[in-house]
């Protein structure tokens, strides 16, 4: 007997509350199947820019847009097998995850935490420079710095990992940066310098790791706030400016805001 959509959704969040993996993949499984309605790619945007960036990232204006959260519902899954410690699992799910929304940073990140729990160390560092480019929040900066100090602590640089580490919390201040520190004063006994900003950026460099967020990302977020607000859409065009404006603090989108908002 074949279910309906809303029959597939309810059997899913049944299974997944009583954290029945295999009846919840089944089930979901089932709603993909069903909301696939051609070749196109499938997205389940979180935000307006999202559609900005999957066009330009993915060379393609020709997708499906989908309101169920399909990627999400993916997620809540990986998230259970995550907790079960079973990463490579969880890693075959999120793979179905980012098929449905390849720009959600909470996939992004999960892929990469499980690499990270299961001993992948070079896969880990190379989905942390992959997701760089899809940046656009000061917190996902400083959660990619904590991805590769991580990375240089078990590759035995504990300096490169406290510079990178204190440059996170120049983007977004955590105690998960703030604990690692402090291990690794207490390996290298000594307190972490007052570093300049000339001194991260050299050694930055030196890694060919990014110091700022791509300009590439920072020019889509103008350019959809620009065309949101030239449709219509104060609203649309008000969340990627302040994004913006968040990140830059330039004047001139600064103004852009008052603008729009008057």
């Amino acid at each position: 007997m074949h279910m309906n959509l809303s029959e597939c959704i309810k059997d899913f969040s049944h299974n997944l509350k009583d954290k029945n993996v295999d009846k919840a993949l089944e089930a979901l499984d089932n709603v993909a199947e069903i909301l696939k309605v051609s070749d196109k790619p499938d997205i389940c945007a979180n935000h307006i820019l999202e559609f900005y960036m999957f066009e330009y990232f993915f060379k393609t204006r020709e997708y499906d847009s989908h309101h169920h959260p399909v990627h999400q519902m993916y997620l809540s899954v990986a998230k259970i097998l995550m907790e079960q410690k079973k990463y490579q699992q969880a890693l075959i799910v999120l793979d179905k995850a980012r098929a449905w929304n390849p720009l959600d940073m909470d996939i992004l990140w999960a892929v990469t935490d499980c690499q990270r729990q299961s001993g992948k160390l070079e896969d880990m560092y190379a989905s942390t420079l992959e997701l760089y480019q899809y940046i656009y929040t000061r917190a996902d900066m400083a959660r990619f710095y904590r991805n590769l100090g991580y990375y240089y602590i078990e590759k035995y640089e504990p300096e490169t990992a406290m510079i990178i580490y204190s440059y996170s919390n120049m983007y977004s201040h955590s105690k998960n940066a703030d604990s690692e520190i402090h291990y690794l004063e207490t390996a290298l006994n000594k307190e972490c310098p007052e570093y300049t900003i000339e001194e991260i950026q050299d050694k930055l460099k030196e890694k060919n790791i990014p110091e700022k967020i791509s300009d590439v990302t920072l020019a889509i977020l103008y350019r959809a706030g620009q065309l949101e607000y030239e449709s219509g859409d104060k609203k649309a065009a008000i969340e990627c400016l302040e994004l913006l404006y968040e990140v830059t603090g330039d004047e001139e989108v600064g103004k852009m805001l008052d603008n729009v908002e008057r």
